[in-house]
Parts: structure tokens; C-alpha cells; sequence
């Protein structure tokens, strides 16, 4: 069913949890191969959130006890790189950082691609 809300779409931003290790890796396990499945030609940005809590003292210590370490900006640029995505970004719903950049880096993309223009670099975190 999610298919079917994909045509007329400009540009997708696959979104991950940054202290949700299994989110990340299934950016390139089963949301970006599905995209690039039914729109192949659509421009993908790859998306951290929640970045915030890279910082949290008890999340830390959480995910450290599972064996876990958060999603680094390192590890998500590189990511979207091979998955050949436009760009990559993160930002924090909570405290607002980077949100309003992030998704106007998205909507630059969407318009720039269906105007056929070179894509803008990805905002600085």
C-alpha cells in the first residue's frame, strides 16, 4: 500500500532515529531499495533526528548497556553517499536545531530537481 503514495512525489527524505542503530541501517536495508524501486529517478536525502539526544546522559547510558553507540554525522554522510543520496541532514524536533534548514534543504532539492537544476549543497549541522 505504501507504494501507492509514492508517484508525484519530488523528493524523499528517509529519516533515521541517530540513537536507534537498527533505524539506521534500515535506510539502506529496505527504505532507500524501495524507493529507488518504484521512483528511481526521484532525488533521496538521508535524514538524522532526534539529535538531541546524542547528548542525553540516561539515553547514553541506555543504549551503551545494549552494546550501542549513537549514529555519528560521519557515519550518515557517509551512508548517504553511497547510497548516492542528494545530501544528508539532522536535526532535533525538540529543541529545533537545524529543523527549519534541514527541510528547506528537502524543498530546495524537490524544485531544483523538477526544474532540472543542480542540486544546492546539504546546510551545515
Amino acid at each position: 500500500m505504501r507504494p501507492l503514495s509514492y508517484p508525484e512525489t519530488d523528493v524523499f527524505l528517509v529519516a533515521f532515529c541517530v540513537i536507534i542503530p537498527s533505524s539506521f541501517y534500515n535506510v539502506s536495508s529496505k527504505w532507500v531499495p524501495e524507493v529507488r524501486q518504484y521512483m528511481p529517478n526521484t532525488p533521496i536525502v538521508i535524514g538524522g533526528f532526534k539529535t538531541d539526544l546524542r547528548e542525553d546522559e540516561e539515553v547514553l547510558e541506555r543504549l551503551a548497556d545494549m552494546g550501542g553507540t549513537p549514529i555519528t554525522e560521519k557515519m550518515g554522510k557517509k551512508l548517504a553517499n553511497e547510497l548516492g543520496a542528494i545530501g544528508y541532514v539532522e536535526f532535533s524536533s525538540l529543541t529545533r536545531k537545524n529543523l527549519k534548514e534541514a527541510f528547506e534543504f528537502c524543498i530546495r532539492v524537490g524544485i531544483e530537481a523538477k526544474n532540472k537544476i543542480p542540486p544546492p549543497p546539504p546546510p551545515k549541522p
